[in-house]
Formats: C-alpha cells, structure tokens, sequence
C-alpha cells in the first residue's frame, strides 16, 4: 500500500512539474485520491493476495481495483467538473500512468521477494507430520515453488509400528523440535488424536500450525473453498464451468456455431422437411420433453422418424428394425440428421453443442435409481453431441453396463472439460466410427 501511495503521488505530480499551477486545492485533491485508493484497495481485498497467488490472478484483481477507482474518479467529474482540479484529458493520463506503473512495480517487488528467498532469506523451516505420501507431495510442491519461501526439514510419519505407537510418535515429535530451528508444523494427517498431540507439543514450544484438510479423499479433485463471510465453504464437484469467463466463451462459441450449422445446413434442412412430409402423414418435427440443466424440462427439437402416434409415450426405448421407424427416419436417424434441428434449442439456451445427451424423463427416472451419480451430469445444458456418444456409448440402454458406461463418460467430460475438448468433440462426432455405432 505504501508503493501505491507513492507512485500514485508521484502519477499525479508529474503533470505539474516545472509548471506554476499547481496549488493547495491540488495537494488536498491528491490527499483525497490516496485516501479513496486505499479505501478502493481495502474493499477490493488487493493487499490480502498472497505471494502463490498466480500471476493471472493478481492481474485481474489489481485491475478490478483500478476500474473501480477510475470509475468513482469519472463518475465525479461527470458530477461536477469542479469537483476535479484537472481537466479530462489529465484525469484520464493520470489513471493510466499510475495503474501501468502500478502493475509494473507489483511484479518487480514478487520478483525480488522470489530471488530473496531463493537465496535462502526470509525462509520458514516447515515440519511435515502425518501420512507420508501427502507429505511428499507438500514437500515436492515447495521444492518445485522456492520462491513461497518453505523449507521442508523433515517429514515425520505419525503413525509407527509398536505397541506403543503413541508414545513413540510424540517421543520423536518432541526430539525432532528440540534438536533444531521449526517455524512451522504442518499436519497432514486426519484422525483427531493425532492432530491433538501434535497442537498440543507446538502450543507448548510456540511454534505456528497449520492443517492439510482431507477433501481431496473425501471429495475427490474437484472442488474449491470459497468464504461465506469469516465461513469456510467447501464447493463439491467443482467444474471449470463454473468459472464465467469459461461459462461465457462456451456459449459464444454455441451461438456462433449454432447460426453458422443453420445457415449452412438450410438446404438439408428443406430436403428433409419434404421427404418426412412425403412419406408418411404428420408433423416434421418431433418435440418431446427432456431434462436440461438443473433439473429443468425443456421441448426439444428433432426431426420426426417415426409414424405419427409411435413414440410410446416415453417409455419405449428404439430397437434394431424398430417397426415404429419410417424408411426416411431410418435414413436421418443413422446420420443423426434428425438431431439437427437442437441448434435452435442452443441458440434458446436450452443445450450446448457439446454436453450429456439429454435423455427421456422415463429413462432419467430409470438411471437416477440404477447409476450413482447419474443425476450430476445434470450440472451441465445437454448437448447435442458428447463425450459418451463419440466413444460409441449411444443407441440403447438395456444393460448395466451401458447405463454406467454412458453416465461414466458424462461426469469424465463435467470433471475434465476444455474448450479444446469441445473442438475434439466435435470433430469426433463428424469424423469417428464409434459416433456412428448402435444407432437405431
């Protein structure tokens, strides 16, 4: 804060120098800017960013301080022009130089604290107690991260073999902070009795402690901690959709690809809309209801393939030589021609292009008993195409193996998906003979 109060000064007082107007009403306006950019920097949270923070990170909050405080600035000379002792074009010269600046310090002071502490200066001596392999890979991540400023000493298993394996564990605890320097204690181990012997032996020799939390066994990879005012909250089953920069550029791409599929595929869409017309009595399209994100029923759209009145009422899976299917249906259906029409539901927000499959309410019912889990993929819009589909696990769902199989592949995609994910998607879909296995 001290930098920023400097350089802020020094921003502003460089428009002034060598000239004769700068006065008392100036100094007492720069005295009000240092004052609002602390208070924008407190309420921004901008000095709580921790030095293993990631660069990008960093970045994004220093400039949201920065478009906060440009914005009250603004928002006061749109006000009352008075109430800025500068014109606009050095208001806005100003706010520039001083965030360019800003942003360029704050990067060379994580530098020189990384390079101090490669050195070995301003080093904590950390002591890693509990299960070993989590210990290694604490070790291994500040061996890997020298510029956090930890120095692993040592790792002690808390659990050793013996009848008497606590006396042993705190026997060696007690030896190991007696015989050198520890600034830290950091406890990777989850059963109660042992985190309490090991508080208890740094409380009575000072020494600060911290605790790994067992999510990753508990919760699997993907999750995040998040604060509810001064209250930890465990996000489960975390996604990088979740993120609304990832969010956004997804759905950007589904719109843009969606109107460019509907435009370029116009023709197809007239071809097909006669031959159904011409073949059999009835409506072109087929609108059943399905499941999308969040639990949310929706209308999608298909081309119609069977005889009109053969659906089953959403109870009958298709079958090979299906009798309820029309030659044209039999036809759209092997190329997934009649899927095309769910680019409107995209360009509605009903789907993606790329998501779980939206299955029928009957079979979602079905799967939600039989499959664990099944019912996450419903974190996500159903697609029009998906991970699942392009490993060849489409068409039917009679065994168990296909239901898990299906559901398996669907959380994979949720757990791991990528915009380049997308795009191999995609071209699988188009491209790979799995796609276009077990279609009926």
């Amino acid at each position: 804060m001290l930098t920023d109060i400097l350089l802020l000064s020094g921003s502003y007082l460089f428009f002034f120098l060598g000239k004769p107007e700068f006065t008392e009403r100036h100094l007492l306006f720069l005295l009000n800017y240092c004052a609002l950019w602390m208070i924008v920097g407190y309420f921004t949270r901008i000095y709580y960013i921790h030095l293993h923070n990631s660069y990008q990170y960093r970045l994004m909050m220093y400039l949201r301080a920065h478009l906060v405080f440009i914005g009250i600035l603004s928002f006061l000379f749109l006000l009352n022009e008075a109430l800025i002792p500068i014109n606009r074009y050095q208001l806005i010269n100003f706010a520039m130089t001083f965030m360019v600046i800003e942003l360029f310090s704050h990067y060379v002071i994580v530098q020189l604290i990384g390079q101090m502490r490669l050195k070995g200066k301003n080093v904590r001596r950390a002591l890693i107690v509990g299960e070993k392999e989590i210990g290694e890979k604490i070790n291994s991540y500040f061996k890997n991260n020298l510029d956090l400023g930890y120095n692993v000493v040592g790792i002690l298993d808390s659990y050793p073999a013996g009848p008497n394996s606590k006396t042993n564990r705190i026997t060696a605890l007690e030896e190991m902070v007696a015989g050198q320097r520890i600034d830290e204690i950091i406890i990777a181990n989850y059963k109660d009795d042992v985190i309490k012997e090991v508080i208890m032996i740094s409380d009575y020799h000072g020494i600060r402690t911290r605790i790994v939390p067992n999510f990753s066994t508990l919760l699997g990879k993907n999750f995040s901690i998040s604060q509810l005012g001064n209250i930890p909250i465990v996000n489960v089953r975390e996604s990088s959709l979740d993120n609304l920069y990832w969010a956004a550029q997804k759905r950007l791409f589904d719109v843009i690809f969606s109107l460019l599929a509907l435009i370029g595929l116009a023709p197809i869409f007239a071809l097909v809309a006669i031959a159904i017309r011409l073949e059999s009595k009835g409506k072109i399209f087929y609108c059943p209801t399905r499941m999308g994100q969040g639990g949310r029923g929706f209308e999608v759209f298909k081309f119609r393939s069977m005889y009109e009145g053969d659906g089953g009422n959403g109870t009958l899976s298709t079958s090979a030589n299906d009798p309820r299917i029309t030659k044209v249906g039999a036809f759209i259906r092997k190329y997934s021609l009649d899927e095309l029409p769910q680019f409107l539901n995209v360009l509605r927000g009903d789907m993606s292009v790329v998501g779980p499959r939206p299955h029928r309410m009957f079979l979602n019912q079905v799967m939600q008993k039989e499959v664990d889990n099944y019912m996450v993929r419903h974190y996500l819009k159903p697609g029009i195409t998906g991970w699942a589909q392009v490993n060849g696990w489409r068409g039917p769902t009679d065994t168990k193996e296909q239901k898990l199989q299906r559901t398996k592949h669907d959380l994979w995609y949720l757990d791991n998906w990528t915009f380049a994910l997308d795009l191999k998607i995609i071209f699988m879909t188009v491209f790979s003979k799995k796609t276009h296995q077990n279609v009926f």
